[in-house]
């Protein structure tokens, strides 16, 4: 591995692996060329048979997949679900060190062994921030259900326009020659076709909405874009959003195939 892509790694990833109590969720290991990876699945409204599905969820640089819960699907009552949520190499029991050009073939392995146990089920992926990257990834090369997607980064593009003018560009494009093109968002979002939904943090101050919509520009197949005005990247949604959030996420319910 290059020094440049050992110091792409330490800048964007954050891992961690302190215990974390995974309350209700439950534990699947899946075998990788990084070794073993660790995925929480969260049952959402197990006893409910009349509208099944499955999704793969990908946390942000300091997520854990301890902490997913059952989102989108507890905004659609009616809906039973499974939910992957998958933790890195190098987070929580994940084996490995956490690096950037791992995240595309984990992705990619964590969507065999779903597809393999759902068969039949075209799953819904979801990512925040660098996680939208894998779910960009399996999206622009599988056959994927639909596409939600919070604040995605397009990494190359963020370091050379934000982190330039300290190095007159030199140490950006060195560094950004590193970064895995298989993970680029940016190229694969403009190969996707399924319906995406993206939720995009107005005031973001992390990834500048100038950003995000080179991926949102860029994606291929339907889409709708929820604003949140006022908000940063790490920000919670306010009560004052939730019902013009829940009426827009209406629209991947009914657009995502099944």
């Amino acid at each position: 591995m290059s020094l440049a892509a050992r110091i792409a790694d330490r800048l964007v990833l954050k891992p961690t692996r302190n215990a974390i109590d995974p309350e209700n969720r439950r534990r699947r290991l899946i075998e990788t060329s990084f070794g073993t990876i660790e995925v929480w699945i969260y049952d959402h409204n197990a006893l409910n048979e009349s509208d099944r599905a499955v999704a793969i969820k990908f946390p942000g640089a300091g997520g854990r997949a301890e902490k997913g819960g059952p989102h989108p699907f507890d905004c659609w009552p009616d809906v039973c679900a499974e939910i992957w949520i998958v933790n890195m190499p190098g987070y929580g029991g994940s084996a490995g060190r956490a690096i950037l050009s791992s995240i595309p073939k984990v992705a990619e392995r964590v969507w065999e062994e779903v597809t393999k146990t759902h068969a039949g089920l075209h799953p819904l992926v979801i990512g925040n921030s660098i996680g939208c990257s894998a779910a960009l990834f399996l999206a622009a090369h599988f056959d994927v259900g639909a596409v939600m997607l919070r604040n995605p980064v397009p990494l190359r593009e963020l370091i050379l326009g934000q982190h330039s003018w300290w190095n007159a560009g030199l140490f950006s494009r060195w560094l950004v020659r590193s970064l895995p093109a298989d993970l680029d968002p940016v190229a694969n979002a403009r190969r996707c076709r399924a319906p995406a939904f993206f939720f995009q943090s107005a005031a973001d101050t992390l990834v500048p909405t100038s950003y995000q919509n080179l991926v949102i520009a860029g994606y291929t197949g339907p889409k709708t874009v929820f604003k949140a005005s006022g908000m940063d990247h790490h920000d919670t949604l306010p009560e004052t959003h939730q019902v013009g959030y829940r009426q827009s996420l209406q629209w991947l319910s009914e657009n995502r195939r099944r």
